[in-house]
């Protein structure tokens, strides 16, 4: 899977994040190829499909990016922007953890 390398590789570094485009964010999942680029199949068995979402949370909750990577974003107004992501990413990952999925909704851009 692309991203979870893309995410390993951000992780391993201390570049400054100059952009919201320096952060390997979630593809869009308004598809079924959205999903299926970070992992997630709507035959998979249940307990992967959670523990998938579960992995996916961890990496993009606000409450544990910042700790580990805020101090790297070089703008503070920045800052609020990618809270603001996080927060609607987790938010989408919630709705897909409690059970949701649909393939036609949901917008983590």
């Amino acid at each position: 899977m692309a991203l979870f390398a893309e995410w390993e590789k951000f992780k391993a570094s201390s570049d400054t994040i100059v952009s919201l485009a320096d952060i390997p964010w979630l593809p869009q999942m308004t598809t079924l190829e959205g999903h299926q680029a970070f992992g997630l199949d709507s035959k998979m068995e249940e307990s992967t499909y959670r523990q998938c979402i579960r992995q996916l949370m961890r990496m993009y909750h606000p409450d544990k990016f910042h700790p580990r990577h805020g101090s790297r974003i070089s703008l503070s107004g920045m800052l609020s922007d990618v809270k603001i992501r996080l927060e609607k990413i987790t938010r989408r990952l919630a709705q897909l953890h409690q059970g949701e999925r649909g393939w036609s909704d949901g917008n983590l851009g």
